[in-house]
């Protein structure tokens, strides 16, 4: 049985794992198991019978193979993603990337396919031929094979922001200390809070769109945006082009000896449910599963 892990995030792979075993090298007919992290898209494959394994953050794209039983998510910390791989290799690591001259650097996003890449037994990279290289690591690995990605940059799809998103922006923005750091999780409210910030801030982020990098067209930025992900269009690639985007491995947006070490840092992270203890729900709603932890735990560790 080969273990197939694909990079995440919004810029994740799109090729089929069969596709993937050819470029490898493999027989058709190899047994496989996936092992996936936040997937933005459904893939048409992702419907097959044949494909299983398992989630370490179960995104949009897998939710109906999660709900019939054949991919089953992990409740594992972003942070600690890196660490799993290094101890259990798989077999095969695909990532997305753009050429930099005679090899490649990592498409729009890092997270922890940086790690996948160094410890996989053979890499595939799924190459953006018209990607905007956004100045991300170089991929480092045993590279065994390339595939031709098909599309542009999945497009973010916010949701209309209403009364309560701005309330709560709101009171967020009445916490801020003078000169803090902020970071921002996925989703509407996250989206509400960074279109309504009035003062200047730094960013230190798991993930950058394009409401965030407007910060610095309207001159609130104090300095670069640190970032795993990206999820968004010009207004990522005008920050990249200002020279105010630095695009890292999730070991260092995730790592919460650093994050402990930020000055007045404040983590805004979306969630399903909050209890009045203060507890947190960030996976399932009536036995369902929405998310996962991702780098909620992380960022509020740190």
């Amino acid at each position: 049985m080969v273990t197939i892990a694909y990079a995440d995030g919004p810029s994740a792979p799109r090729c089929s794992p069969f596709e993937v075993l050819a470029a490898a090298g493999s027989a058709a007919d190899t047994p496989f198991r996936l092992l996936l992290g936040w997937t933005a898209e459904r893939h048409e494959w992702l419907a097959d019978a044949r494909v299983t394994g398992h989630s370490v953050l179960a995104g949009y794209g897998v939710s109906g193979a999660v709900l019939d039983g054949r991919i089953v998510p992990l409740p594992a910390r972003l942070g600690s993603v890196a660490t799993m791989l290094q101890e259990q290799p798989p077999e095969i690591g695909v990532v997305a990337g753009v050429r930099r001259g005679h090899g490649y650097a990592f498409h729009r996003s890092v997270g922890w396919a940086d790690v996948l890449a160094s410890v996989a037994g053979k890499v595939v990279v799924e190459v953006d031929e018209d990607g905007v290289d956004l100045g991300g690591p170089d991929v480092v690995g045993d590279v065994v094979g390339e595939l031709v990605r098909v599309g542009g940059p999945v497009a973010a799809a916010p949701r209309s922001l209403d009364d309560v998103d701005r309330t709560i922006a709101a009171n967020v923005l009445s916490l801020l200390p003078d000169d803090p750091t902020v970071q921002f999780g996925l989703g509407g409210v996250a989206e509400a809070i960074a279109a309504a910030i009035d003062r200047p801030v730094r960013l230190w982020s798991g993930l950058l769109t394009d409401t965030a990098a407007a910060l610095h067209d309207r001159g609130l930025l104090l300095g670069p945006v640190t970032a795993s992900y990206t999820w968004g269009g010009d207004g990522v690639d005008g920050l990249h082009a200002a020279g105010m985007l630095d695009l890292v491995s999730a070991t260092v947006t995730h790592d919460i000896g650093r994050l402990s070490a930020i000055p007045r840092l404040v983590t805004c992270n979306g969630a399903l449910q909050v209890g009045l203890d203060g507890s947190v729900n960030l996976e399932r709603v009536d036995g369902r599963t929405i998310a996962g932890i991702g780098g909620h735990a992380d960022f509020c560790a740190g």
